[in-house]
């Protein structure tokens, strides 16, 4: 049985101008450009493939993909608040455990257990691409201050 969603109208929507996510994301793509350019004006180099703008180009991508994430979290926050609306008015009082709940109130049941899940997951995926977003920012500061950085993996035979 479909049910029509409750829009929930105590929380107002953000807009991308007011946004502080959205104004923390835009501020941290814009160091990015700025660390590459001033990295690029400063050293002027030829020509040709240099880490330090592979790892940025890596940054940039794995900011956007933190991006993307946070976004779906927020969405799944507000699908559940809006099911917990729906919720309410379907549990009635006094509920015994025989009575089976009816097929509206499974349905939202249901629809919040997954969009938890899918949470669950976005977190998890949050953990992941952060680690891979931070570990491009030190390849950045290993680039830009000159560090040495032996590799400590090497294969058998290799280089």
């Amino acid at each position: 049985m479909a049910f029509s969603p409750i829009r929930w109208q105590h929380m107002p929507q953000q807009t991308e101008e007011n946004d502080p996510i959205e104004h923390l994301f835009r501020r941290a793509l814009e160091a990015l450009r700025l660390l590459g350019k001033t990295v690029h004006d400063g050293r002027r180099p030829p020509a040709g493939v240099y880490a330090f703008f592979h790892y940025n180009g890596h940054a940039t991508s794995a900011l956007q993909d933190c991006k993307r994430i946070i976004q779906r979290l927020r969405t799944g926050r507000r699908r559940l608040n809006e099911l917990s609306y729906e919720e309410n008015p379907l549990r009635r009082e006094g509920l015994s455990h025989q009575e089976p709940l009816s097929e509206e109130l499974q349905a939202v049941l249901r629809e919040e257990s997954d969009t938890t899940e899918l949470m669950k997951l976005d977190l998890e995926s949050l953990y992941i691409f952060g680690g891979i977003l931070l570990d491009q920012l030190s390849l950045q500061a290993i680039a830009v201050g000159n560090i040495s950085c032996p590799k400590q993996h090497r294969r058998e035979g290799g280089r």
